[in-house]
């Protein structure tokens, strides 16, 4: 029986060897993924998918969100307006206050 042992042994390391090469694979295929989509190296692990093209299809979805340019928002500064001028905003005021003195 020590026969028998042995070879389950073997199937078992060689079941193990089989099974983290299958992983090494998808690691390396998300890191390529992610690279070709310019995604940061900490984001390739969650791309979702088991093939090439599940993959492919998460990164476009997650790179178009990443690198979708965002405006400046509401409250933020307007390149195209023109810097605030205290002096004429109290200037008007007075013209309105005092009629124009």
């Amino acid at each position: 029986m020590p026969a028998d042992t042995g070879a389950d042994q073997i199937r078992d390391e060689l079941a193990a060897a089989t099974a983290r090469v299958a992983e090494v694979e998808q690691q390396l295929l998300r890191q390529t993924v992610a690279s070709r989509f310019s995604l940061p190296t900490e984001l390739a692990e969650r791309l979702q998918g088991t093939d090439q093209e599940s993959i492919t299809a998460d990164a476009k979805v997650l790179a178009a969100v990443l690198h979708t340019p965002r405006g400046l928002g509401k409250g933020g500064l307007n390149p195209a307006e023109r810097p605030f001028d205290a002096k004429a905003l109290v200037q008007s005021y007075r013209r309105g206050v005092n009629g124009g003195l």
